[in-house]
């Protein structure tokens, strides 16, 4: 055999063993890695639990930390901002995807995975017309609401004859965008419009 097969072979055996070395590295790293997220994994699961009151198997497991408006909670599970019951059914049952989670008790901060099943946005507008919740207040009925529908009747006449959005909004204690959709029907849509005489050019 020729110095120079000698030669060949002896480079393609280092290249095989430098291979098979770094596939192992690899190997190690992932391992290493898979564990770090399984750790890291665990320990998000278990703060998520630690703000839930678990009770009986058929009772609703509310969530004890803070909630939005609507009474749903929310928590980073160390990727993005989730809703609790949809961590939940994640953490219990499967990942839902693009897939809805809904309520059988119609309770929002619960998240007993009893009480979810997946839907899709169809389902879950029925779910909420069945359930009495597409009907939300308007109006001064609303909890956050800064005006009554007398005060939006008024905005509308005085913005009629003359008066400026930014005069109406610092008088009324609003802002002027919200003087702006009122003005144009956008929202307070429930309030009559008032017979008015219309200017042919309005301030801003």
């Amino acid at each position: 055999m020729s110095e120079t097969v000698v030669r060949r072979s002896s480079t393609l055996s280092k290249s095989r063993k430098r291979a098979a070395f770094l596939s192992a590295v690899d190997t190690m790293a992932d391992g290493v890695q898979n564990k770090m997220f399984a750790e890291i994994e665990d320990k998000y699961i278990q703060r998520f639990w630690s703000y839930v009151d678990i009770r009986g198997p058929d009772d609703c497991w509310l969530r004890k930390a803070g909630r939005q408006t609507r009474g749903y909670g929310h928590f980073w599970d160390g990727k993005r901002e989730t809703s609790t019951h949809r961590a939940s059914y994640r953490y219990t049952v499967k990942e839902p995807g693009k897939m809805h989670v809904l309520h059988t008790c119609d309770n929002p901060p619960c998240c007993n995975p009893k009480h979810l099943f997946l839907g899709t946005p169809v389902d879950n507008a029925i779910d909420c017309v069945s359930k009495g919740r597409a009907n939300r207040a308007k109006g001064s009925a609303h909890r956050s609401a800064k005006l009554k529908e007398q005060d939006v009747i008024e905005i509308r006449r005085r913005y009629m004859f003359g008066e400026s959005q930014g005069e109406l909004a610092l008088e009324f204690g609003i802002a002027r965008p919200s003087i702006s959709n009122i003005v144009h029907f956008r929202i307070w849509k429930h309030v009559p419009k008032e017979r008015c005489f219309r200017r042919s050019r309005r301030p801003l």
